[in-house]
This record gives structure tokens, C-alpha cells and sequence, in this order.
């Protein structure tokens, strides 16, 4: 099992799905838009949407969430929004699931006809965030021009390299990974390389813009991963006594997966590093279990994948991980202790690959070495899988674009 040296597929960093504590509803007969909904929609809606946002249309004013109230309770209604994909309740930080209550606060203002209700009384607009806020990151890092995605294209992984700005060794307690247009992104992977192989394959380009693209892990192999972005994301600090190193003479690799809009765009991503004070007490570590053999035939409908690997030392895990593409629909991670007891890690009963996240554990999980950590994943590959990317389905193997399929579930551990 690989603890220290995650590959290029490792999609993880200190990441927190954008979400807030609930937000009770007032006890009102007819909820009003000023006092009841804006509030919710902003806690548990408006991350995504916004103008500049990853989701279709927006909610941040009061003309829009009037518009979309009718379809809104018909999604918030079947909980496909908003969409926080775990089977279980009170175990992760940032649980942005909708109360009974909250739904029904929904049904009553979109019955009463979407009142307004007071102006003034709660500030309505959700200013477009910069690239980052002012002074949270000690260092901002950027491509020096914003990359053309071409029109045409129907998917492109593109890499792009920067040199570490520190000469010495540098310990992050969070980074700030964000993309410049959410639209053409689907999401974004900032890696460590020692062997300056990712360099030499951006210099050797020759499409007269930044970095290079490729396939199958970039044809390097990282020595770190630092970070993950997916719409619906936001990034999570270290927790205390925690860090990920930062080691000097290693480049900064940035992969972008970026997707077409039908027209040619342009997206401009940007990499914020938060420093610690100094060495943690605890130096945070990537993992991931990670099953490459996949042979998946065209029309099966329930073909189930297993992968397990056994920790080597006694260890802490923070935050986790799954990831695969449309054909999985349902994934389970537990723990088998080395007294045969089970410890459910994760499950989710309907995987959508467009709201993957890094879950992070309320109360962090301690395993003792020896402990088995088995992942389970079941792939539709028939035609009856409404995300399935091939129609007709094909025979299905592993790969790194969307018409293929992965099995990986990454992680974020302490050695105790």
C-alpha cells in the first residue's frame, strides 16, 4: 500500500464541500424571501449558484430565486440538491444536507407566491470573490496568461508547471486552489515534482501556450499531491498541530481538467499557499488505495470492484476521498480492525461524479497497524445508467478521461 508516494491519479488536499450550519427557519405562516430564504439559499445554495459560478444559473438575488423556486422544490424534494452524496449523518464536517424543515420552509414561501418581504433588512447581493481574499495566502501563484480552451475540444487535461518560490523547506497548513472559470473547468489537481520531468514536458511544447497537455497522469510521477478543486469546493485548513511539506528545489504541477462550452474560453486558475509557523507536531501525509484493472463488459448492470490494501503502521485519518467516473453508482470504504471488528469509513448509495468531495471526519479515525481498509465500488454499465458516457455502452477499462472508468479512494493521514 502506498502511503508516501501517491501517483499522478491521487485527487486530494485540504478540502471542505462549501457549506455552512443550517439555518433554522423562522416560524412565519407566509415566509418572506428577505428574512427566510435568502439566508438558507445563501448558507446552502449560492456557493455554486452564482454568476461566476460552476452551477447553470444563479441565485444571489431575489429576481432569480423567485424564477427557480417551482424547480428548485422539485430537486431539493427528490435531495438531488444540494448535493452532499454520503450515506451517513452527523459523521463529516460540513454536512450540507436540507432538514425537513428547511424544505418545507421552501414549500410554503413558493405556495404564498415568492414574496419578497422586506427590502433592506439582509443583504442580498453575493459579491463575485476575487482570486483570493485579501491576505489569506503568504504566496499567490498564477499562469502569466490566462489559457484558451478551444471551442471544439470535447475534454483536455493540461498541466502546468511553476518553481517553487521558496529555497528552503516550507510547511503549508492550507492552500487556496481555485479556477479563473468554472464553466470550462471540471476540476483542478495541484501535485509535487522532484524530478523535473513535468519541466522538460512544458518546454518541449510547441502550441504556444502554457504548460502541455496529456493524458494518463501527465508522464510524470508526483512526489506530493497539495490539493484538489471540484465545483461545490471549498478549501479546508489543516487541522491544529497538522502540516503538509513543502520541500525546496520541487516544481508545482497544476492539472486543470477542462471541458468545452461549444466556443472558445479562456480560464486563468490560481494556487494560494498558506504557510505554518513552522514544523507541525504531526506531518499530514496523501494516501490512497487505488485498483487500475478494470474490465468492465458492455451491458452489465451490477459488476462490483474491490480493492483492498493493509496499513502498515498505526495511523490517523483525517479526511478521505472516493473517486470514479459515470459508469459507479455505488462505492462503500470500511475499516477491518485487526480484531475482525468493521468501521464504516464511507458510503454513498447514488455516486454523481460532478459533486466528488474530500469528506472530512468530525472526530478523526485512529487504526491500528494491521488494520485492512476494503473499497468497494458497483459500475452500471448498461444503457439503463443515465450518466453512462458511451451510447451504445462499450467494454469499459481503466483510463483517466470520462469515457473510461477509475477506482481510487484517496486520503489524508497523520503516523502516530
Amino acid at each position: 500500500m502506498r502511503l508516501l508516494l501517491p501517483t499522478a491519479l491521487a485527487f486530494l488536499g485540504p478540502l471542505v464541500a462549501l457549506n455552512a450550519p443550517p439555518v433554522a427557519p423562522q416560524a412565519l405562516a407566509a415566509p418572506n424571501y428577505t428574512q427566510n430564504v435568502a439566508p438558507l439559499l445563501r448558507t446552502r445554495c449560492v456557493g455554486c449558484h452564482r454568476t461566476d459560478g460552476s452551477a447553470p444559473f444563479s441565485l444571489s438575488s431575489y429576481g432569480q430565486a423567485k424564477r427557480w423556486s417551482t424547480m428548485n422544490l422539485q430537486v431539493v424534494g427528490s435531495r438531488r440538491m444540494p448535493p452532499w452524496k454520503p450515506s451517513e449523518q452527523g459523521v463529516f464536517h460540513g454536512e450540507n444536507r436540507l432538514s425537513e424543515e428547511e424544505i418545507g420552509l421552501l414549500k410554503a414561501w413558493d405556495k404564498a407566491g415568492s414574496p419578497e418581504g422586506p427590502s433592506g433588512a439582509v443583504s442580498l447581493a453575493v459579491a463575485a470573490p476575487a482570486a483570493l481574499p485579501a491576505g489569506a495566502a503568504d504566496k499567490l501563484l498564477q499562469p502569466a496568461r490566462p489559457y484558451v480552451v478551444a471551442g471544439g475540444a470535447e475534454e483536455e487535461y493540461r498541466y502546468f508547471v511553476l518553481r517553487n518560490p521558496y529555497s528552503e523547506t516550507k510547511w503549508l497548513r492550507g492552500i487556496d486552489l481555485k479556477p479563473g472559470n468554472p464553466r470550462v473547468v471540471h476540476h483542478i489537481t495541484a501535485f509535487l515534482d522532484s524530478s523535473d520531468c513535468a519541466a522538460r514536458m512544458a518546454a518541449a511544447n510547441t502550441d504556444g501556450q502554457a504548460g502541455y497537455s496529456a493524458k494518463h497522469g501527465g508522464r510524470f510521477r508526483p512526489s506530493s499531491v497539495l490539493g484538489f478543486w471540484a465545483p461545490g469546493m471549498e478549501n479546508r485548513p489543516m487541522p491544529e498541530g497538522t502540516a503538509m511539506e513543502l520541500p525546496p528545489k520541487t516544481n508545482i504541477v497544476v492539472q486543470v481538467h477542462y471541458v468545452s462550452t461549444g466556443k472558445a474560453e479562456t480560464d486563468r486558475w490560481s494556487l494560494g499557499l498558506r504557510l505554518a509557523d513552522g514544523p507541525p507536531k504531526r506531518a499530514m501525509t496523501t494516501g490512497m488505495i487505488e485498483r487500475v484493472k478494470l474490465d468492465i463488459p458492455a451491458g452489465t448492470a451490477a459488476y462490483e470492484a474491490i480493492k483492498e490494501e493493509t496499513l502498515p503502521a498505526d495511523v490517523t485519518l483525517w479526511a478521505l476521498m472516493p473517486h470514479a467516473h459515470g459508469l459507479a453508482r455505488r462505492m462503500a470504504a470500511e475499516a477491518i480492525l485487526p480484531d475482525g471488528k468493521r468501521r464504516p469509513l464511507v458510503s454513498i448509495a447514488d455516486w454523481d461524479p460532478a459533486w466528488q468531495s474530500m469528506y472530512w471526519f468530525k472526530d478523526a479515525v485512529h487504526l491500528p497497524k494491521g488494520t485492512h481498509i476494503r473499497f468497494a465500488v458497483t459500475y452500471d454499465n448498461s444503457d439503463a445508467n443515465l450518466r453512462n458516457p458511451n451510447s451504445p455502452p462499450r467494454d469499459t477499462h481503466w483510463g483517466e478521461g470520462s469515457h473510461d472508468e477509475m477506482m481510487l479512494l484517496a486520503f489524508l493521514f497523520t503516523r502516530d
